[in-house]
């Protein structure tokens, strides 16, 4: 499990890390490190096991999650139309994403911030008033420009 896969699940790595400190510092016993260790790693099962439990794909899970967290709370149905949005984003994301070293090109990026925009539009506009919407488009743009954007450039430096 990654923050590349799921950047809001950076509380678990938090966690991980001050139980290792807390140990470090002689806080916690071997005995109740290699407990807490073993519900920490249960949470992470669980999280990992969520896409498949929601009928979604990690990048949609991401993204929905992105969308959600920490808020707006949603009802069913809201829930429901956010992870429509977000499938429907990855799919509006084939075409442009295939483009060699889009993050590098001013038209291809625009082209993908555009789609992010565009289709954020679709969310619910009770529970996302403009602030809200505005940091939940960054927030998705950053994790796109990381998740897809980076592994294209790490790729393409392979390449030569």
């Amino acid at each position: 499990m990654t923050l590349e896969r799921n950047p809001t699940r950076a509380h678990l790595v938090e966690k991980l890390e001050k139980l290792v400190d807390e140990y470090n510092l002689g806080t916690l016993d071997v005995e109740a490190f290699f407990a807490a260790l073993k519900t920490l790693i249960a949470d992470m099962d669980e999280e990992e096991r969520r896409a498949a439990r929601e009928g979604s794909s990690e990048d949609e899970l991401a993204i929905f999650d992105l969308l959600t967290k920490p808020k707006p709370k949603l009802t069913k149905a809201q829930e429901a139309d956010v992870k429509r949005v977000a499938r429907d984003l990855l799919l509006k994301f084939e075409d442009r994403l295939s483009v060699p070293q889009w993050p590098l090109k001013p038209r291809p990026r625009a082209a993908v911030h555009t789609t992010i925009r565009f289709t954020l539009n679709d969310l619910p506009e009770e529970p996302y008033p403009e602030p809200l919407w505005n940091e939940k488009v960054e927030a998705v743009w950053a994790f796109v420009i990381d998740r897809y954007g980076a592994a294209q450039s790490r790729y393409a430096a392979a390449q030569h």
